[in-house]
């Protein structure tokens, strides 16, 4: 037996696994999807034959609200809802989705960074500088106040 070399070997059978996960999300949000479809349209067929309509059950001036129509709207409603997470979710799970989410991160943090912010969110300390007698920038010790006068830690 040849020498394998166990960090290809690894990295194929990520690669796979990955593709078999994704393969399988969107197969079962595809039956997920037509049981939605299949299954609606049977019950509005059964609702409409026995004399319910849709539009009774929108409560409308003048119409009497049919809780059964009213019921099988927001069973739809819901149903659709969570069929647009499911199909989020594996939007998000591609590569595009990951490098979305990747490059709003780096912004965020690059935004933090930039406006000088830790990873608490408190700001950092600010510098205070003046120009000494021979043009050299010195730091001055305190915190700088909202006047630009300085003042001495212990002093606020």
């Amino acid at each position: 037996m040849e020498n394998i070399d166990k960090q290809e070997l690894r990295r194929q059978v990520e690669v796979s696994i990955r593709r078999q996960k994704a393969l399988t999300r969107w197969i079962l949000f595809g039956v997920n999807a037509l049981m939605f479809v299949g299954f609606s349209i049977f019950a509005w067929i059964v609702l409409i034959r026995a004399g319910h309509s849709p539009l009774n059950g929108m409560n409308f001036p003048g119409n009497e609200t049919d809780w059964v129509s009213a019921a099988a709207i927001m069973l739809n409603v819901g149903w659709g809802v969570g069929l647009l997470f499911q199909f989020i979710m594996i939007i998000l799970e591609t590569n595009w989705g990951q490098r979305q989410m990747r490059d709003r991160a780096m912004g965020a943090i690059m935004a933090r960074m930039l406006l000088g912010e830790d990873e608490s969110g408190a700001e950092k300390r600010k510098r205070a500088m003046r120009l000494t007698h021979d043009g050299e920038l010195e730091e001055i010790e305190g915190e700088p106040s909202s006047e630009g006068k300085v003042i001495k830690q212990g002093e606020k």
